[in-house]
């Protein structure tokens, strides 16, 4: 109950109180007059003056409850004034208390649509972020792979620069080649002129290992002896190469062929290496 309501039920009991006294008062003074009536009709033979005094008090008295009743009359109008008035303000207040409870639950709802749009705002933030940080993987990875990219075409182009010095090398070790394949035809063609040996048997030289016997530097660009001769399979021509365990030192080419022994020029030297007694020699390395 509201505080309005308790003040009117207060108010009511109060009246209510009230008029009850009032009730009775006027009732207990009812019952005197009438009983002061009585004993005036009964002393009806008193003395004029004394009943005339009683008269003015009974009067007085009468006059005296008119006041109160007229009082009360006024109190109650009063009172029914006021509780006309404070159920006025009632239905004013309750007027109010349906508009308060309209705007609170337009509140309500307004806060719950609030909520609601804060709620999406939010999601939508995660979805945003989300795909953001998609879009920042997808960039690092996009990044990442220009950057392997860069990385494969540089090494492609160090590699490609590798292979064209490479062909360029090879292209000077061709050269080279084609040279030394010359001089070597021209040597070849200058030792059949001057020889009369026979190409064939160079095609397919067997191998034919065997050591330095002697050395004799006298002669430019001087002579080797070789421990191999034409039983081993040795033939005029044939090129010893020399070396001293893992050192290589040069070659030979054998002009005269005996049983066992063979002996030529030195055709090849190294530089700072010197053929010497017991080298080994063999016609493939």
């Amino acid at each position: 109950m509201s505080s309005i309501g308790k003040i009117f039920v207060v108010l009511n009991l109060v009246l209510a109180a009230a008029f009850v006294g009032w009730a009775a008062n006027a009732v207990s003074t009812s019952g005197d007059w009438k009983k002061k009536y009585e004993d005036a009709v009964a002393l009806a033979g008193k003395d004029k003056l004394a009943l005339e005094d009683e008269l003015k008090k009974v009067r007085a008295d009468l006059g005296l409850s008119k006041t109160d009743l007229q009082n009360a009359v006024a109190a109650r109008d009063e009172a029914k004034r006021a509780q006309e008035r404070l159920t006025s303000e009632n239905k004013d207040l309750s007027a109010r208390n349906s508009n308060l409870d309209a705007s609170v639950t337009k509140i309500e709802t307004t806060l719950g649509e609030i909520t609601a749009s804060r709620d999406k705002a939010f999601d939508d933030t995660k979805k945003a972020l989300a795909a953001q940080k998609s879009a920042d993987e997808a960039r690092r990875t996009a990044e990442l792979a220009q950057q392997k990219a860069e990385e494969a075409k540089a090494a492609a182009e160090s590699q490609m620069r590798d292979i064209q010095n490479q062909v360029a090398s090879l292209e000077k070790e061709k050269t080279k080649l084609i040279n030394e394949t010359g001089s070597l035809q021209t040597s070849l063609d200058t030792l059949v002129a001057n020889t009369g040996v026979n190409v064939i048997d160079f095609a397919n030289v067997p191998k034919i290992d065997g050591a330095v016997l002697g050395v004799e530097t006298s002669v430019a660009p001087g002579l080797v002896a070789i421990n191999a001769g034409s039983v081993q399979g040795v033939k005029r021509g044939f090129t010893f190469e020399i070396f001293d365990g893992g050192t290589y030192k040069g070659q030979v080419r054998i002009e005269f062929v005996h049983g066992d022994m063979a002996s030529g020029l030195i055709t090849r030297t190294v530089p700072g290496q010197t053929i010497r007694q017991g080298d080994g020699a063999t016609t493939r390395l």
